[in-house]
Formats: C-alpha cells, sequence, structure tokens
C-alpha cells in the first residue's frame, strides 16, 4: 500500500477554479452550435502485475466510465469534442485540447493536456494556470486562449481496465462518472459536477465525493464506504459489511444492506430523508436525530431504548413495515445486543431504520 501513497499523483486541487471559470463561461454570448468530433484509442499496459496497480483520470469536463475486464491491457476510447462558432476557433480547439498520458511502475494516469492546464511530472500536479488571483468574471484573465470567447471542449472516456486495480478519477465537470466490475485496495471518486455511479465493486477502501450531482450503487463490498455530496441524493443498494459515513446537504440518504456494518456509521441529510434497512440480527447501539419537521421510526422489534423522549403508541401509517416506534426528537437505543454507535441524522426529513 506504501507504493499507492507514492503514487497518488495528478492531484485535482481546482474545484474553485472551475466553478469560477464555469460561472464567467456563463456570461458570454456564444451559441457553440458547431461540433466537431474525434475518436482516439489506446491501449496501454501496466509495467508490472501488482496488487499496487492503480490507474487515474484526471479530466476537466466530459463523461467518463470505466469498466473492470479480464484482460491485462487498459483499453482507452476518448472522444474529443469541441464546440465553436467559427472555424477558426476550432482549429485553435482541435490543436489545444490533447490526450496526455503518464506512466511508470505501479500506474498510469490520463489526462487532459491542454495549454491553459498544467500536468507536472515532478510534482505529479494537475492544475489550471490562471494570470492573476482576481476572481471576479469581469476582470479574470485566463492564460493561453480564452476560451470564453473561443470554444467548448470535452474528453469523453470509455476505459477497461484490468479488473483487479486501484481507481483514482477526478472530473471537474461532466453529467456521468461510472465505475463498475472492479475488485481493489482504494477507490476515490470525484465529479465536481455531474452523478457518480458504482457497480459491482470490491474494494477495501472508497470515497466518492460530488459537489453537484447524485451518488448512486449496486454491489458493493467494502470495509470503509464514504459517499458525500452537496446537492443530490445518495442511494446505495446491496452494501455488504462497510463502515459507511453517508452525506448529503440538500437530498435523501437511501441505503439498503446484504450484509450489516462491521463498524461505527453514520448517516446524515441536512433536507432530505434518512432512510436505512439492515438485515435481522443487527446488533449496534442507535441514536436517531430529526428537527420539529421529522419523525423517527424504526421496524426492528427488539429494540432496547434509553431514550429521554417518549415514544410514541400509534403506528405510522406508511412508515415501516413492522413494529414502529415514532419519536418525538432524539432517541438512543440498543438493536439487539448492542456494539457499534451507528448515528442517524436530518434536520429537515424523517429517519427510517428498517429490517429487510
Amino acid at each position: 500500500m506504501k507504493n499507492l501513497i507514492i503514487l497518488s499523483f495528478c492531484v485535482l486541487n481546482c474545484y474553485v477554479v472551475l466553478a469560477q471559470k464555469k460561472s464567467c463561461n456563463s456570461m458570454n454570448n456564444n451559441s457553440f452550435n458547431k461540433t466537431h468530433s474525434e475518436i482516439i484509442t489506446k491501449e496501454i499496459k501496466f509495467e508490472r502485475n501488482s496488487n499496487d496497480n492503480i490507474f487515474m483520470i484526471e479530466n476537466v469536463n466530459g463523461n467518463i466510465k470505466v469498466e473492470g475486464y479480464g484482460g491485462n491491457t487498459i483499453q482507452v476510447e476518448v472522444e474529443k469534442v469541441i464546440k465553436y462558432d467559427d472555424r477558426e476557433f476550432l482549429a485553435q480547439g482541435i490543436k489545444d485540447i490533447n490526450l496526455g498520458v503518464f506512466q511508470n511502475k505501479d500506474g498510469v494516469c490520463l489526462y487532459m493536456d491542454a495549454p491553459f492546464v498544467t500536468f507536472n511530472k515532478e510534482d505529479m500536479n494537475f492544475d489550471y494556470k490562471k494570470s492573476n488571483k482576481n476572481k471576479d468574471c469581469e476582470s479574470a484573465k485566463w492564460d493561453a486562449i480564452d476560451i470564453n470567447d473561443a470554444y467548448r471542449y470535452e474528453l469523453n472516456y470509455k476505459v477497461k481496465v484490468p479488473r483487479t486495480v486501484n481507481v483514482k478519477i477526478d472530473n471537474l465537470s461532466g453529467p456521468r462518472l461510472e465505475v463498475s466490475n472492479i475488485k481493489g485496495d482504494m477507490m476515490d471518486l470525484r465529479n465536481a459536477s455531474g452523478h457518480i455511479f458504482v457497480n459491482n465493486l470490491d474494494v477495501e477502501d472508497i470515497d466518492i465525493q460530488t459537489m453537484s450531482g447524485h451518488i448512486q450503487g449496486e454491489e458493493i463490498i467494502a470495509d470503509e464506504l464514504a459517499a458525500q455530496t452537496m446537492s443530490g441524493h445518495v442511494k446505495l443498494n446491496a452494501v455488504s459489511g462497510a463502515a459507511t459515513h453517508a452525506t448529503s446537504m440538500s437530498g435523501h440518504v437511501i441505503i439498503n444492506y446484504n450484509e450489516n456494518p462491521k463498524k461505527a456509521s453514520e448517516y446524515t441529510s441536512m433536507s432530505g430523508h434518512v432512510d436505512i434497512g439492515f438485515q435481522p440480527g443487527l446488533n449496534a447501539d442507535i441514536s436517531q436525530v430529526v428537527n420539529n419537521n421529522g419523525k423517527l421510526y424504526s421496524d426492528f422489534t427488539d429494540l432496547s431504548s434509553q431514550t429521554n423522549t417518549s415514544p410514541s403508541s400509534k403506528k405510522k401509517k406508511n412508515s415501516c413495515s413492522a413494529t414502529c416506534s415514532g419519536m418525538s426528537k432524539k432517541a438512543n437505543y440498543k438493536a439487539g445486543r448492542g456494539g457499534d454507535q451507528f448515528s442517524f441524522s436530518t434536520m429537515n426529513g424523517h429517519v427510517k431504520v428498517r429490517k429487510i
């Protein structure tokens, strides 16, 4: 695992810059109604086969799909899209926007190669250039060509990788980031503006983050699972064993487990419901918190209440499938024998602890 740390190159640290730049882009009136596209294909092989092998993508704009398969090479198909009004700017866009490839003994990194970004192979840093520190849209000036008035661009990835690999993907702006059929030690997925979808993962440590989009997943085996979105829902189904930390600022957190978490877990939403389904035989110390607008539900019948609020004796219609106890603001209790702390909270929604 130490090589994973050494090989954590291509660190993408410009979410704020992109958000500002994207905001500036929206101020111009160009239609960009003409489109040029071309397909770039590559086949790459890791220098050596190792459990430390890591595959990485650092992208600025576009969709990304990564799928594990039974082969031993990385099969890359990238659609390069330039949107423009003037053919002069098309030629400039075709020249500017390219697919970069960096490789060392344990990893492969694909990145956008363009005049207005930098990829420093010495410190493995990927970032935008900017000519001053003024973040005001009207006065900010950018290095190279002013793409606000020239062209738009996308790099859309479809990649097949050996199934046993570690994956790290940063995408600044793209409607969809999708990863499936991967077995490895770590996975780190970030999409500043767009949705993230995962499926059929067997990965020890998974970290998924998006600023503006949903996180959705199926068939996930993990030791540690973190899922965080600012503006969207977290919906995960058939999760097995993962100590889970799931957060949404303005959406629901809905998770169903095939195997209950083996360690302490936390589920939080600011403006949505928290709805978690566990297998029978749950052993945990549980805390639930809502504000005045929310309700607390549980259909585990072997609860040992430790709450200082009075549970309602009425069964709530359309709430839980078995015996439910609706509680006012805060409830602390044991499920089964008790155990690790499971925390559930929301500011504007309901909290449900369901038995599947």
